[in-house]
């Protein structure tokens, strides 16, 4: 009936922006990314698409802290090579959270 009546829900919209938009709106130069552990799989894969387009590219989250799992969300959507593509395929990617290497000085 949505799609009868020309509306679009949530889930619709991140499908058609992950099917035609190639770039996130206004090509942003940095992407940050934070609370990644809360991303289901269809917006982690469109926040990488965009992520390909931007200089740098920064995936931030907690495996240990999902609290939307009621969407999808999981953390092996952060940590599973097979769905979250590894630093080779984004240079510029900048891991950080609890399953990152730690490289902060003692006193942060």
């Amino acid at each position: 009936m949505k799609h009868s009546l020309g509306l679009l829900d949530f889930t619709d919209l991140i499908e058609t922006c992950y099917r035609d938009v190639y770039a996130a709106p206004t090509h942003p130069a940095v992407i940050f990314a934070d609370e990644a552990q809360d991303l289901n799989r269809m917006r982690l894969t469109l926040i990488r698409k965009w992520g390909d387009c931007a200089n740098y590219f920064i995936l931030a989250g907690d495996d240990d802290q999902t609290i939307f799992s009621f969407t999808g969300a999981s953390p092996d959507a952060i940590l599973d090579p097979d769905i979250s593509r590894g630093p080779q395929d984004h240079p510029q990617t900048v891991a950080s959270g609890s399953a990152a290497p730690s490289t902060s000085s003692p006193t942060i």
